[in-house]
C-alpha cells in the first residue's frame, strides 16, 4: 500500500547543481557506444567529469575511485556483462550506482540481465515507461508483451504504478521519463512536466539523462533529490533546446549548450511546480 505522507522536504535542486559543479563528481559509465558521445557531453556539460571505462585491465581501479557509476544495458554484449559485473564489485560501498534497463523486454536475455542488475542494489532505475512495465514484471515472473526497440511504446501513466512497486521491490528510486516524468520511491510518486517531445527523438538523451542522475548521486545527495534534480535538468534544457534546434538532429548540441548555462536559480523555480501525488 503507498505511503501517503507528503514527500518530505530534500535538499533544493539548485543547491545541488551548485555543489556539483563545485565539486565536478567523477562518474563511471559504462553505456551503450551509440550513446556514449552524448553520455560523456552531457556530463561534462553539467560539470561531472566523465570517464567510460571497460577495460578489464583497468575497470576495478577506475571504479574504485568514481564517485557515481551509471550501468546502462544499451547494446549489451558479453564482455559488457562482464564489465559492469567487475565496476559492481569493485566499487565503493558508498558509492551511489544508476540502472537504465534499455530495451527491457525486448529480448529475453536482456530482460534477464536487466533484472539481475535490479537487485544488485541501484540507488537509481532510470528508464522509459515500456522499460519500467517489463522489468517489473520480470522480476514478478509475469508474463509481458515484449518490446522491439528501445522507444517506449507504453503511456506514463500506465507504468506509475510499476515503478512504485519496483522501487519497493529493489530499494532503488524509480525514475520513469516520458511526457511527464515519475519518481517514486515505493511509496510517494512526483510528477515533473518538464522537457519536450523532441527529446524522445533524439537517440541517447534518455541515456544521458540516467548519466545526470549519477552525476547528482556523486555530490553525495540522496537517491530521491539527484533523480529529481537530474529529470528537472533534462527537462528544462530540453525545452529550451528545443525552442532553437530545427529538429532531432541538431537538439543535441542545443541541448548540452542549454544544460551548461542553467542556474540554480531555473531548477529550484521548476521544482516548485512538480506535483505530488500518493496514488501511486
Amino acid at each position: 500500500m503507498p505511503r501517503t505522507d507528503p514527500i518530505p522536504a530534500g535538499e533544493e535542486p539548485g543547491a545541488l547543481l551548485i555543489r556539483l559543479r563545485e565539486r565536478a563528481p567523477l562518474v563511471h559509465a559504462i553505456t551503450s557506444p551509440v550513446s556514449a558521445p552524448l553520455v560523456a557531453n552531457a556530463l561534462a556539460a553539467i560539470g561531472a567529469r566523465p570517464v567510460l571505462a571497460e577495460d578489464p585491465e583497468e575497470i576495478a581501479e577506475v571504479a574504485a575511485g568514481a564517485d557515481a557509476l551509471t550501468l546502462n544495458i544499451g547494446m549489451l554484449t558479453a564482455p559488457r556483462r562482464d564489465a559492469m559485473a567487475a565496476a559492481l564489485a569493485a566499487r565503493r560501498a558508498e558509492t551511489g550506482w544508476v540502472l537504465d534497463p534499455v530495451g527491457a523486454g525486448g529480448a529475453s536475455a536482456r530482460t534477464r540481465a536487466a533484472a539481475a542488475l535490479a537487485l544488485e542494489g541501484p540507488s537509481v532505475i532510470r528508464g522509459n515507461a515500456s522499460e519500467i512495465l517489463r522489468l517489473h514484471a520480470a522480476l514478478i515472473g509475469a508474463e509481458t508483451l515484449p518490446v522491439y526497440g528501445v522507444d517506449a511504446r507504453d503511456p506514463v501513466e500506465a507504468a506509475v504504478g510499476s515503478a512504485a512497486r519496483l522501487a519497493a521491490a529493489t530499494g532503488a528510486v524509480s525514475a520513469l521519463s516520458g511526457a511527464t516524468d515519475a519518481i517514486s520511491d515505493g511509496g510517494r510518486v512526483l510528477r515533473l512536466r518538464r522537457g519536450h517531445p523532441t527529446m524522445a527523438r533524439s537517440v541517447g538523451v534518455g541515456c544521458a539523462l540516467s548519466a545526470l542522475c549519477a552525476a547528482f548521486l556523486g555530490t553525495g545527495a540522496s537517491a530521491w533529490d539527484a533523480a529529481v534534480a537530474a529529470c528537472l535538468t533534462a527537462g528544462l534544457a530540453g525545452e529550451s533546446a528545443a525552442a532553437t534546434a530545427r529538429g532531432p538532429g541538431g537538439f543535441p548540441a542545443a541541448w548540452l549548450d542549454a544544460m551548461a548555462l542553467l542556474g540554480a536559480e531555473d531548477l529550484n523555480a521548476a521544482a516548485g511546480e512538480a506535483i505530488d501525488d500518493a496514488r501511486a
